[in-house]
């Protein structure tokens, strides 16, 4: 039975530190002798949440929960789309099944293809100048096409008809889309049964390896639950921004579809805001109080939010406390974590009037996290 509940919302744009407070808030859980299980509750493997174990260790999570060193399992809700072919380069990268914890997963997921994925990234390609900074993983792409489900690759014929059906949807697309003539050497991907095939075996592999449950299950054999939200409350795809946003809801919509329609006491709830000393943003789109990284700190190296071709580099900007409170939404109890303290100094003990409970941390390890008084 469920004695505890935390959500981990990202204040800002991604990046607050969401897998610092996951993997803090499991090690707690575990060490109360708490069965204890993360919620990946939106987004697919675009999410990159770091712990770091030491100098020498780290993992950036995306599709395992970041308390997973601290013995948390990890479940996908309906409203986690899973990447297959990424979920079992991270399953063998960890070493999954000799650290002891499970991975569950509900039927209703919905499962990204590489024809989504290389889609993506031809449309970001021919944007040229004006792209919208996606992470080339094919998230919109997968919830605006015919969807697969979870449930459907158990049955061969059915999941072969439906991945057909979208590789010939996107083909159309792409044929119909102005000057695609000048990507024609995508056009043999798109289409590929190669590409379908190797994928095929890829979700059987997934499947293997995961449990299939209910959200039932999950209240009923867990003694504390931690929703792992993904991306932050700036990039809600509700927001108007809708290029430069993320196709899923990161704020408590999600979280709390599931409490309610699990009957859970909000009384046992902590939602557990997460935020920077300053701001940061992937890609294009607005970012308030830009400024250059010197602004902030002229030394900071960032070792996980490195360039890509996709989003390019990190940017920066400072924190507006008057925007800042009006995202915070009263659910349960309220705390407030604000990582990147040794980065840039803010007064936190300022944000104690909008939070139950204040943490900072001053490092990117778990033992810097302590509670103001």
């Amino acid at each position: 039975m469920v004695k505890e509940v935390k959500i981990v919302v990202g204040l800002n744009y991604g990046d607050e530190g969401k897998g610092l407070v996951t993997n803090y808030l499991s090690r707690q859980s575990c060490m109360r002798g708490n069965k204890t299980v993360n919620i990946l509750t939106n987004g697919s493997c675009q999410r990159g949440h770091t712990v770091d174990i030491n100098e020498d260790t780290k993992h950036v999570f995306k599709h395992f929960g970041s308390g997973t060193f601290q013995g948390a399992d990890t479940y996908f809700p309906q409203e986690f789309l899973v990447n297959p072919i990424f979920f079992n380069k991270e399953y063998d990268e960890l070493d999954y099944s000799k650290i002891g914890t499970q991975c569950l997963c509900n039927e209703n997921c919905i499962v990204v293809t590489p024809f989504h994925m290389l889609f993506n990234q031809l449309k970001e390609s021919m944007r040229g100048k004006n792209k919208h900074g996606s992470c080339g993983m094919g998230v919109w792409e997968t919830v605006k096409l015919p969807l697969l489900k979870v449930r459907d690759l158990i049955d061969k014929e059915k999941r072969v008809d439906i991945l057909f059906n979208i590789m010939n949807t996107i083909w159309c697309e792409f044929i119909n889309m102005e000057h695609h003539k000048e990507y024609e050497e995508y056009e043999k991907y798109l289409i590929s049964h190669t590409m379908a095939n190797q994928f095929l075996n890829d979700c059987d592999l997934f499947y293997e390896r995961v449990e299939i449950v209910s959200d039932q299950y999950i209240v009923s054999h867990y003694d504390a639950i931690i929703f792992e939200n993904g991306q932050g409350l700036l990039l809600d795809q509700k927001l108007e921004d809708k290029e430069h946003l993320t196709p899923s809801n990161t704020d408590l919509t999600n979280p709390k579809r599931f409490i309610n329609d699990m009957g859970l006491d909000e009384s046992i709830v902590e939602t557990c805001y997460v935020t920077r000393s300053y701001l940061t943003r992937h890609g294009n789109g607005y970012l308030q109080n830009e400024c250059d990284v010197s602004e902030i700190n002229p030394i900071i190296y960032d070792t996980t939010n490195v360039w890509n071709e996709w989003q390019g580099g990190i940017r920066y900007g400072k924190l507006d406390l008057n925007n800042f409170l009006k995202r915070i939404e009263n659910f349960g109890k309220v705390s407030l974590f604000v990582t990147h303290m040794n980065e840039y100094f803010i007064h936190a003990s300022l944000l104690k009037i909008i939070a139950d409970t204040v943490y900072v941390s001053n490092s990117k390890y778990i033992n810097s996290i302590h509670k103001l008084n």
